[in-house]
């Protein structure tokens, strides 16, 4: 069964089935943080992307459109890169992919960049006063 729910592309005739996979991938997210809760309990570093989790939702496509911006540059100076251009220019949600460990590089920079940018944005708070 081929479907994604990012992508909104069903080719299903089993209309329950992206409500049965979020509510598998739901069920099953919920088990992992359980196993791992006494593990992880005192960690600085889960508590602030636990408590970041809307501003990471919120920029992760800006950090995304920012490894892209790194891809055109690298493909402008002459890198052998597969980057679409026109991909680029009309598609939000385009990502270069020569091989399948880029999703990780862009999955963590949807996470790193805005915790980085909510981290310094703090900062900057306490600094002037707010």
């Amino acid at each position: 069964i081929n479907f994604s729910a990012v992508s909104c592309v069903f080719n299903t005739n089993i209309p329950l089935l992206p409500y049965i996979a979020a509510f598998n991938g739901i069920l099953f997210w919920m088990l992992a943080a359980n196993i791992l809760t006494p593990a992880f309990q005192n960690s600085r570093v889960i508590a602030f992307i636990s408590k970041n989790t809307w501003s990471i939702m919120m920029h992760h496509i800006t950090a995304f459109f920012i490894v892209n911006i790194i891809w055109i540059l690298l493909y402008q100076m002459g890198w052998k890169i597969p980057f679409d251009t026109q991909q680029f220019f009309y598609n939000q949600y385009y990502m270069c992919l020569p091989n399948e460990y880029m999703k990780v590089v862009y999955a963590a920079f949807g996470i790193i960049v805005p915790l980085a940018g909510k981290y310094g944005y703090d900062k900057l708070r306490l600094k002037v006063g707010m």
